[in-house]
C-alpha cells in the first residue's frame, strides 16, 4: 500500500514537472516567434515531448499560452501583494508597489517572456480570461491612487495608464547592470510621485 501510494506520487511529481517544462519552452517560443507563428510541433520539438503528450496536459495552444500568461502574473501578483502588506502610508504603499512589480516582472523567468501589453486576437475565450486578470490586477494601484490626490491638470485615469504602462515597458528595455531593477523602480516612483500628494 505504500509503494503504491508512492509511485502515485511520484506519477504526479514527473506529471507536474513535465507539464512546467511544456509552458516554459512555449513561453519562450511565444515571446520570439508571435503566439500565431508558433506551432504545437514547435513546442514538441523544443521539449522532445511528442505532440500528443503535450495534447494530455493542455488541449489546445490557446490553453497553453493561457497557463504560462496566468503563471507569470499569479508570480507578479503574489510579489506585489508581498510588499505592500501591512503598508498603510499611500505614498509609501505605491513605491513598494511599483519596485516590487518591476523587480518580478524583469526576473529571469521564462514565463514573463509573454506578459506583453497587448494580447493576441486569436486567443478566443482565454482573452477574456486574461482581460480579467489584468483588471483584477491594476486595481491594486488603483485603489492605492484613491488613497492620494492627484495633483491637477493631471488626468486620474490617464495618470494609472501612464503609470502602468511605464512600468510594464521596463521589460521590453532593462538589462541587469550597474542600475537593478530596483532602481528602475525606484526612479519610475520619484517621477510619479511629482504629481501626488497625501490626501488631507
Amino acid at each position: 500500500m505504500v509503494k503504491r501510494s508512492q509511485t502515485s506520487k511520484n506519477t504526479a511529481v514527473r506529471a507536474h514537472n513535465r507539464r512546467e517544462q511544456i509552458v516554459e519552452a512555449a513561453a519562450r517560443l511565444f515571446a520570439q516567434h508571435g503566439f500565431d507563428a508558433t506551432k504545437m510541433r514547435d513546442i514538441a520539438d523544443a521539449t522532445g515531448i511528442l505532440v500528443g503528450s503535450i495534447y494530455y496536459h493542455f488541449e489546445s495552444k490557446e490553453e497553453l499560452f493561457f497557463a504560462g500568461y496566468s503563471a507569470g502574473m499569479e508570480y507578479v501578483i503574489a510579489a506585489v501583494d508581498r510588499a505592500i502588506e501591512g503598508e498603510t502610508r499611500p505614498l509609501e504603499k505605491l513605491e513598494k508597489a511599483i519596485i516590487a512589480h518591476c523587480e518580478a516582472l524583469n526576473a529571469e523567468r521564462a514565463l514573463l517572456n509573454i506578459m506583453l501589453p497587448t494580447v493576441p486576437e486569436t486567443l478566443g475565450e482565454y482573452r477574456d480570461k486574461i482581460n480579467r486578470m489584468r483588471d483584477e490586477y491594476e486595481s491594486r494601484f488603483k485603489a492605492i491612487l484613491e488613497d492620494l490626490e492627484i495633483i491637477e491638470p493631471l488626468d486620474p485615469r490617464l495618470f494609472l495608464i501612464n503609470l502602468l504602462g511605464t512600468m510594464n515597458y521596463t521589460r521590453f528595455w532593462f538589462r541587469p547592470g550597474r542600475r537593478s531593477a530596483e532602481d528602475v523602480g525606484r526612479e519610475i516612483f520619484k517621477v510619479y510621485s511629482l504629481g501626488l500628494r497625501p490626501k488631507s
